[in-house]
């Protein structure tokens, strides 16, 4: 303690200012949004980085730059120190002039002896003035432990220092142990008091006590002091308690003339052991800041006519400050840190405002009106065709949510103007036709273009694919062999207006609780009868219900997988669900391959993230072909593959026979190897459409009686 209170009272012979305790600073390294939030109301920030200059005045602080972003920033460049004013001067042109630091360093720790330093700065001093800038330039820093007072006493040091605007050096200390090296403490006070010269200049110190006394051999500080960091020689780390007591030893005793003590450093992962961010050293260093006083952001939205609007969103870019306007159209933020902010207000259904450069000051209020333009409406358009590149008059295309809908013309277009922004789903549809669905994203002022193509409404081939009689004609299988598949006929929200309930379940069940693993189940109808040659459309429901993991919908996907007998499958990409508690299409066409006879249709969905997240379910599914009635089958061109289902024979001659819908509003000629007497019921029929003498003909036919 006698060594401390000799320092104390040859401080005090220099005036009052030197028990004054100066504020610990933040230097950032790298610029992380938690950190700035921390660091706004700080007198100094030391950065590394020209476009972090700009970065701490837009938080109300002055600015240190130490040109960390320049090549050489350790060693002074190349030359003789203007290619490094040369250098900074490039790198402040990158930003507003207004936005320069009120200080700027030179080198980083370089050695007491170098005659060739001194000389440098004084080159890189005056380059800089020439180039305009008008802060302070400062001479520094020397390493721990250099130079001794006799540098700072001959003239090389006395020219460079004289012409600088103030001093950096670092400080290493523990003052906890006072016995060992006292010249190590406070050592720009030693400085001034030997060189009375050096009294005249404010000085910033750096780094302080994050690292310790201490050469790689442990020799130079046998008292083996220790800093803000793990080091060699066996050191321990300061606590956060120790950190802080030592810094206020210091700012209290040893901070004459100093203008900020910097700690080193915030945000850069590979110095993490010198961070003060997440301890309560940071926010201890927040009470040495002097007490700032807020300003206020007020203002008023309005429309373009002129009609004030409520319930807009106002925010400001940093400092997290928002609110949202009353009925009259205005909003008032208090509490606001001095600072420049861009600030913005929002709404739905119009056009996102932003105003940058918006200066806060203490007692003061900024006003910042907006006034919002409405979104441009997008419009959906089109054209709706049939499966053989018909264009459909008449069809309606509809989209949800909202009704909006349009009827196509004689060419088959449609138009749908004065859509709002957003995603939609659209429909086509056309009476003897299958549906077609698509989701669109509408943009503003543009056109999306959605065409469709629907399928002549044909034979159904597969048997209860509304699942109308619980699962009767269906089978299943699951990964992993124990989840459960089952068949109901669970109530699901927004059912699918169609034919019966919606029967399937897939999810996964765990002696009653729910697993976190993936899932793959399918439902399938074997020996579905088909003819090569005939095209299809295929098509399911699916529902997926979230249950508890974040992701979902998107965690379940599915498809529809056609497994011919010959050999061939067909399937369909995997379709991403998108509707959360709702209903997606997916579909499948094509052409039944050659050799084929039959195939099974299958539904397959997958859980794939591991996570067991909700209950899938599959209805409607359905295999269409051309075509439904005899009318609608005379309607498709020669050659098409036609099959029909559940007819009467009502004539025959031996090679051939004709059949009609049970209404007799329709016929057509069989020709076939063998004939069937009338009144026989045929189960299917299929055959090549052809036109003999003027009469439609399902040539090569195939059929099976009831």
């Amino acid at each position: 303690m006698i060594r401390i209170v000799t320092i104390a009272i040859t401080i005090s012979a220099l005036g009052s200012s030197a028990l004054a305790a100066p504020p610990v600073c933040p230097h950032i390294c790298y610029w992380r949004s938690d950190i700035a939030e921390w660091a706004r109301g700080a007198p100094w920030i030391k950065v590394l980085s020209a476009l972090d200059c700009q970065r701490g005045h837009d938080l109300g602080c002055k600015v240190f730059y130490r040109p960390y972003d320049i090549p050489g920033h350790d060693d002074g460049g190349t030359g003789d120190g203007t290619g490094m004013a040369e250098a900074v001067l490039a790198r402040l042109a990158t930003i507003p002039s207004d936005k320069w630091p009120e200080a700027i360093g030179y080198r980083n720790e370089f050695g007491g002896s170098d005659t060739t330093t001194t000389a440098q700065f004084i080159n890189y001093y005056n380059r800089l003035r020439a180039g305009g800038y008008k802060g302070w330039i400062v001479f520094g820093s020397y390493s721990t432990g250099v130079p001794e007072s006799y540098r700072w006493s001959q003239s090389d040091v006395r020219n460079a220092v004289n012409l600088a605007d103030a001093i950096e050096t670092h400080e290493y200390f523990d003052l906890t142990e006072a016995k060992c090296h006292s010249w190590l403490m406070c050592r720009h006070v030693r400085f001034i008091n030997e060189n009375p010269y050096l009294a005249g200049k404010p000085w910033f110190i750096g780094e302080a006590g994050s690292d310790r006394i201490s050469n790689a051999s442990c020799r130079e500080d046998p008292c083996n002091r220790r800093g803000w960091r793990y080091v060699d020689c066996g050191a321990q780390k300061l606590t956060a308690s120790q950190y802080i007591n030592e810094l206020n030893i210091y700012r209290n005793l040893c901070a004459n003339q100093v203008v900020a003590i910097f700690l080193f450093q915030q945000g850069d992962t590979n110095w993490a052991d010198f961070d003060v961010m997440g301890t309560e050293v940071a926010t201890w260093m927040q009470g040495t800041w002097p007490a700032v006083t807020t300003g206020t952001i007020v203002g008023n939205v309005k429309n373009t006519s002129g009609q004030n609007l409520s319930g807009v969103s106002v925010s400001t870019d940093t400092g997290g400050y928002s609110t949202t306007t009353d009925a009259a159209g205005n909003y008032t933020i208090p509490g606001v840190m001095p600072g420049t902010y861009s600030v913005s207000a929002s709404k739905t259904g119009y056009v996102t405002s932003t105003q940058a450069g918006k200066v806060v000051s203490a007692n003061q209020t900024t006003i910042v009106n907006f006034t919002l333009m409405p979104v441009p409406p997008g419009t959906l358009a089109g054209t709706v065709k049939s499966v053989s590149g018909q264009v459909l008059e008449g069809a309606t295309v509809t989209i949800a949510p909202g009704g909006a809908s349009a009827v196509t013309n004689a060419q088959g277009n449609y138009t749908i103007s004065g859509l709002a922004v957003g995603n939609y789903t659209a429909t086509a549809s056309k009476q003897g036709y299958t549906e077609s669905v698509a989701p669109v994203t509408i943009q503003s002022g543009l056109t999306t273009t959605q065409n469709f193509t629907l399928h002549n409404l044909g034979t159904e081939l597969l048997t209860n694919g509304s699942f109308t009689s619980g699962c009767t004609g269906w089978s299943k299988s699951q990964t992993p062999s124990g989840a459960y598949w089952g068949c109901g006929n669970k109530a699901y929200p927004n059912p699918w207006p169609g034919q019966g309930g919606h029967s399937w379940n897939a999810f996964i069940a765990c002696g009653g609780f729910f697993c976190d693993t993936s899932f793959t189940g399918e439902q399938h109808q074997d020996n579905v009868v088909v003819r090569a040659g005939l095209s299809y459309w295929a098509s399911a429901q699916v529902y997926y219900e979230p249950i508890l993991h974040a992701g979902d919908p998107t965690d379940q996907k599915e498809r529809i997988v056609l497994a011919f007998n010959n050999g061939v499958t067909h399937s369909s990409a995997w379709h991403t669900h998108t509707t959360p508690n709702g209903w997606d299409r997916i579909t499948l066409s094509g052409a039944v391959p050659s050799g084929a006879t039959s195939m099974t249709f299958k539904v397959e969905l997958a859980h794939t993230d591991g996570q067991w997240s909700g209950t899938g379910a599959i209805d409607e599914c359905s295999f269409q072909v051309p075509t439904g009635t005899i009318s609608s089958a005379k309607g498709y061109p020669d050659g098409t593959v036609i099959m029909l289902r559940n007819k009467t024979v009502t004539a025959s001659n031996g090679s051939a026979f004709w059949i009609e819908e049970d209404d007799r509003t329709s016929g057509i000629k069989v020709a076939a190897s063998n004939s069937l007497t009338p009144g026989t019921r045929v189960s299917w029929v299929s055959g090549i459409l052809t036109t003999v003498n003027g009469e439609r003909v399902l040539g090569q036919a195939l059929f099976a009686p009831e």
